[in-house]
């Protein structure tokens, strides 16, 4: 920790310009043999964690053991069916560019405060 903060300190200039990139710049211009060298250094730490990752155990359930979590958690086939249909029927309506608002209903200038007796608001003067 203490080598990186030195090099942030440091970086291109001298006086800490573009940080532990700019120090990577100055070094690999003054000092390229040893620049050259760095790649091999860090690339297996790298790998080996990329390696590590890829290598961890997944473990993979048959179908009847993910229903049971499933149903154990309140997501019953006929849920998941109903939410399935109502996204297919939501990507169907954005394709043929039509709204996702439901339609409007004949009384929304009601709810949006109209006055009795103002035509078109569904109040009557009764």
């Amino acid at each position: 920790m203490a080598i990186l903060r030195a090099a942030i300190e440091v970086g291109e200039d001298g006086l800490g310009k573009g940080g532990l990139v700019g120090y990577l710049v100055r070094l690999a211009r003054t000092e390229p043999k040893h620049f050259a060298r760095l790649p091999a250094l860090v690339l297996p730490y790298q790998a080996g964690t990329l390696l590590e990752d890829s290598l961890k155990q997944i473990e993979y359930k048959i179908a009847e053991e993910v229903w049971q979590e499933m149903r154990a958690r309140g997501l019953s086939p006929e849920i998941l069916r109903d939410l399935a249909e109502t996204e297919i029927k939501r990507a169907k309506r954005e394709a043929a560019g039509e709204s996702d608002q439901p339609p409007a209903d004949e009384n929304d200038d009601v709810i949006a405060g109209g006055a009795p007796g103002t035509p078109g608001t569904g109040w009557s003067e009764d």
